[in-house]
């Protein structure tokens, strides 16, 4: 959308400085994989399995135990086997997974024996951006599609990987430097990811109808019906003082009238509030599923379509992002340093210094030949790898404080629906301290860790329009 002032932070993996804990990367040979509840119940432990190839689990099972008093002993009660489907399908989907608790005093671990292969989501195809040893899984309100689903076409400048011959811009190092650091660098979490990412949504058939109305630009799109899951909300919640966005993928073509023709994606960005089965947003508009990803009333300051580039937990878990990811930045160029292609808007901060200016529409790429160092987490290859395929483009501009963001989806889409958010419950299953207060609780990771920026570069758009 069309943005006026700075924006909020979106979830900050950003690629240089921004974090503060790293993550064991543990080792890629293991036999079997651990994992701990991220939540239970009275009758269940929730798990959160994830980083592993889902056809390499050979068996699973729960291996139980209680605390006693002295000492803070474990002592183990039962083991019980887990159905091999339910787990994969659960890795699949990036779902979690539910497992019968006996007793109130239980607790347990989740263990997955795993056969063939030579390691997780980072040493095989589930981390190199190829597609193979992944599934989609199926998309619906309570399950999101898996890590190798992505939008839009394989023509689309964010699913188009970066030609070999692709020539570097001139002033590339510039570009880079400004991204990389600067006065203002600050370590950032993701504090915000409720607020600010948008929140993505997948309706079934049997979910009510909702018109989409806009107060501002309507792209075309004024007072479309379409199916919004019950309970459905923007980012942060109805209202006009935060970005308030979502998208909403109508795969099923259940829209009226139908835009062009086919399954699309709809977005609105400023929602105010739900009445008598109206959404009213500031702005809305759509692209199709099938396009290019540069919308007609994008969600971005670039005119991005709303899940353009954007991280999902699934993806994020498994290691491996099919797409190129977006970046926020501080500021961007002026009349005199205008956007580049794929962005079709040059809204957002104007830097006060055009030397320290962004172009939206900037395509960063992490050097190919660059060898990725062993022992990264799989989280970390797989976002660095996804980097070296397709890039990163500058899609937005945001608050002062900090050079870059890459963008992430925003949680809502799973807890507003009553579900719980799958990052969050992977951060947990990791071991990971968290930061904020419940519900909308985070975690500084550091992306920024154990690679050598220097090999960052920015080439030209030819490299997006595949004409290079």
């Amino acid at each position: 959308m069309a943005h006026s002032g700075p924006r909020v932070a979106r979830l900050a993996l950003t690629a240089f400085l921004l974090f503060a804990i790293g993550l064991p990367s543990g080792s890629a040979a293991a036999k079997t994989k651990s994992f701990r509840t991220v939540h239970t119940t009275h009758h269940a432990l929730i798990f959160a399995p994830s980083g592993v190839e889902p056809q390499r689990i050979g068996h699973a099972y729960v291996r139980y135990y209680r605390r006693v008093h002295a000492g803070d002993r474990r002592v183990h009660t039962r083991r019980a086997s887990v159905s091999r489907r339910r787990v994969r399908r659960a890795v699949s989907s990036g779902s979690m997974l539910r497992v019968r608790r006996h007793s109130d005093r239980n607790k347990g671990t989740l263990k997955l024996r795993l056969t063939g292969g030579s390691g997780g989501a980072d040493s095989g195809a589930a981390g190199d951006g190829t597609g193979a040893a992944c599934t989609s899984g199926t998309a619906s309100p309570t399950i999101h599609p898996g890590p190798c689903w992505r939008p839009y076409a394989d023509s689309s400048p964010f699913n188009t990987p970066v030609p070999a011959n692709a020539p570097i811009v001139p002033d590339s190092a510039a570009l880079v430097a400004n991204l990389n650091g600067g006065p203002g660098q600050r370590t950032f979490g993701d504090p915000d990811r409720h607020l600010s990412s948008p929140n993505f949504y997948f309706p079934d058939p049997d979910d009510p109808f909702a018109t989409l109305h806009a107060t501002g630009l309507s792209n075309g799109i004024q007072d479309t019906r379409l199916k919004l899951p019950a309970g459905a909300q923007p980012s942060g919640g109805w209202g006009t003082d935060h970005d308030a966005q979502m998208a909403i993928a109508d795969q099923r073509q259940a829209a009226t009238p139908l835009y062009q023709g086919g399954p699309s994606e709809y977005h609105g960005w400023r929602c105010s509030g739900l009445t008598e089965a109206t959404a009213t947003c500031q702005n809305t508009g759509a692209e199709p599923l099938d396009g290019d990803g540069i919308a007609s009333g994008g969600m971005t300051a670039a005119r991005f379509a709303g899940m353009a580039g954007l991280v999902r937990p699934e993806e994020f878990m498994a290691g491996h992002i099919d797409h190129a990811l977006t970046v926020v930045v501080p500021c961007k160029g002026g009349a005199a340093n205008p956007n580049v292609f794929p962005a079709d808007g040059n809204n957002g901060a104007v830097c006060s210094d055009p030397g320290e200016a962004i172009p939206l529409g900037t395509h960063f790429q992490l050097d190919p030949d660059y060898a990725i160092p062993a022992g990264l987490p799989d989280w970390k290859v797989g976002m660095l790898r996804a980097l070296q395929r397709y890039g990163m483009y500058a899609s937005d501009t945001a608050s002062s404080g900090f050079k870059a963001a890459i963008e992430f989806e925003g949680e809502g889409g799973y807890t507003y629906l009553g579900h719980p958010d799958p990052y969050l419950a992977w951060l947990k299953s990791q071991g990971i301290a968290l930061r904020g207060t419940p519900p909308h609780q985070y975690a500084w990771l550091d992306l920024g860790a154990g690679w050598d920026h220097s090999r960052l570069r920015v080439v030209e758009v030819c490299a997006a329009g595949g004409t290079c």
